[in-house]
């Protein structure tokens, strides 16, 4: 299960010490396919936060009015600027 992932080593970085369960470590490792810790950790912080946002989305079912202007803005954009149809 190797996603792609995007890494930001640089001036968005910390370093830390943290205590971490060794077996979920290399579970995380083995699963990302990362060769270092610090990127495995990574991977796994960032696809928690993708699986919360979907979460999240899911749980805005129902609650939001979702309006499909695809068809009104395609028709807006071949439109001349006088109003007319091209």
């Amino acid at each position: 299960m190797h996603n792609e992932v995007i890494h930001s080593y640089g001036k968005d970085t910390m370093r830390t010490t943290l205590d971490i369960d060794e077996r979920l470590l290399r579970e995380v490792i083995e699963r990302t396919g990362e060769k270092s810790r610090s990127r495995a950790v990574d991977a796994a912080l960032q696809a928690y936060l993708r699986s919360e946002a979907a979460r999240e989305l899911v749980g805005l079912a129902g609650r939001i009015d979702i309006v499909d202007s695809r068809d009104e803005r395609r028709r807006m954009d071949t439109e001349r600027p006088d109003g007319l149809a091209s």
